[in-house]
């Protein structure tokens, strides 16, 4: 049926949903099933909207969509995920593709191994978001030693990133 159908979608359910998730190749038509999704059910539902053009993504979030994920940029993040190679896990651009979150795998030799995040003289513009040490996640602070096998979770500046990514390899 016509995902504009406003009888349509109450029929279907549409208010009562969890979340919806628009996956049409016209960008306009996505984000208006999104936000006819949230006036059915009263801005309650999750909304995920594919998008073509990386420039809506800011508007559709400012708009009420709750994930707006672009395939170009899914893309790109799996690339520079191989790209990167050695112990990165998973690579999504943020920011439209000015930040990049990053999860990588503390090497032995790595420089910042053994050390404390503040001793470990990480460029400012990278950020130790979270780390996953024996199936236990954490927050780190500045005395947070990661150790060699952990799984850590970076915010860094896409024009940063190899120079962090340095900081946990051991090249």
């Amino acid at each position: 049926g016509d995902g504009t159908d406003m009888d349509l979608l109450t029929e279907e359910g549409v208010a009562e949903a969890d979340a919806i998730v628009c996956l049409t190749e016209d960008d306009k038509l996505n984000l208006m099933l999104a936000l006819l999704a949230r006036h059915l059910s009263d801005n309650r539902i999750k909304t995920v909207v594919r998008v073509d053009r990386n420039e809506y993504i800011d508007l559709m979030e400012k708009v009420g969509v709750n994930i707006a994920l672009s395939a170009r940029l899914l893309s790109a993040s799996e690339v520079l995920a191989y790209a990167r190679g050695g112990d990165v896990a998973r690579v999504t651009l943020l920011e439209g593709a000015r930040a990049e979150a990053l999860e990588v795998i503390v090497s032995p030799g790595a420089p910042v191994a053994g050390k404390q995040l503040m001793n470990a003289k990480l460029p400012r513009e990278c950020l130790v978001c979270a780390y996953v040490r024996n199936e236990e996640a954490a927050i780190p602070n500045g005395t947070t030693e990661l150790l060699p096998g952990d799984r850590v979770i970076l915010f860094v500046l896409k024009s940063f990133a190899q120079k962090a990514l340095s900081y946990f390899g051991d090249d």
